[in-house]
């Protein structure tokens, strides 16, 4: 009876780190296209909570409702905000959902990071 129950600890201790290595791999992988980010703040809730995993695809082009992760001129840290207006310029105007005013300056296409192509709704599964 103890082999057995051995042999179903070691199965489930075998999964224990399967989140973990999925993560790696997608790291890998993104490394190549993309990034992930994780959400620090509370500017982007609903649709984002804090400790949200975001995986961003590179791209410098970006639509109004999408949500981009850059580095403006004035933040050290990088910022995820959605996409409220398209310049003619080619600057893009962002504000975070929760804000209720938009984000100072423009974002140039150049401090784009890229796109949030998908989330992972982490942050409440890890007590942030």
């Amino acid at each position: 009876m103890s082999t057995q129950n051995s042999s179903a600890e070691s199965e489930g201790s075998r999964w224990r780190y399967a989140p973990g290595l999925v993560l790696l791999a997608m790291g890998i992988v993104l490394s190549q296209w993309g990034c992930l980010a994780v959400c620090t703040g509370a500017s982007m809730e609903p649709a984002l909570s804090r400790g949200d995993l975001c995986v961003v695809a590179r791209s410098r082009e970006a639509t109004v409702g999408d949500m981009v992760l850059f580095r403006s001129g004035t933040s050290r840290r990088p910022v995820l905000h959605r996409v409220i207006a398209v310049g003619k310029d080619g600057f893009l105007h962002t504000q975070g959902d929760a804000n209720k005013t938009p984000d100072r300056s423009g974002v140039s296409p150049t401090e784009v990071s890229g796109t949030v192509i998908a989330v992972f709704r982490l942050g409440h599964r890890l007590g942030f």
